[in-house]
């Protein structure tokens, strides 16, 4: 998991659905980038910095990746890798760190995060999807004291009483 002690750390971010794991790995300007996906593990070296520091990343997964349906796409201030399970599924880690802990540079990427249960509804809120926002707006008042159509309007409600004023003084004058 970790490299010689003169190699720094680049800080990564991971994130799962129920085929893909999502790694980013956050390092700007760096040169002489090496990527070493296999199918149960990963390495990632490159020179950052100035002067230039050796950083690395090592992982040992939890599950098996299809090295032939990954993708890894590299831009200037980092590296993002979309990594297909070999089997579908959510793991309960992304890395074996069994008896130590977790590396401090790992981190999880909520903006990619989806739970289990998310999984089945990834598309129900895509608002490119034409989805029907009259309809949706329509169900919300389904309870027996909203009144969508507003005919009862001209009878009194609780917030059409006199308010008290507020401060007594103005009262006197």
């Amino acid at each position: 998991m970790a490299g010689d002690n003169s190699s720094l750390h680049a800080s990564t971010l991971w994130a799962q659905r129920k085929d893909f794991v999502f790694l980013t790995i956050a390092l700007a300007d760096s040169k002489d980038r090496v990527v070493n996906l296999e199918e149960n593990k990963l390495s990632f070296s490159a020179m950052a910095g100035s002067p230039p520091q050796k950083y690395e990343v090592l992982l040992d997964f939890f599950g098996k990746i299809n090295t032939e349906e990954s993708k890894v796409s590299e831009g200037a201030r980092e590296i993002f890798m979309r990594l297909k399970k070999a089997e579908s599924g959510f793991w309960p880690k992304l890395i074996n760190y069994e008896g130590r802990k977790a590396p401090h540079w790992l981190k999880t990427d909520f903006n990619r995060w989806a739970d289990e249960d998310d999984s089945d509804a990834e598309g129900d809120f895509n608002f490119n999807d034409g989805a029907n926002f009259d309809n949706m707006m329509g169900n919300l008042g389904d309870g027996p004291e909203f009144d969508a159509d507003g005919e009862d309007d001209d009878k009194p409600d609780s917030d059409d009483e006199d308010l008290p004023d507020l401060d007594p003084s103005d009262a006197k004058q």
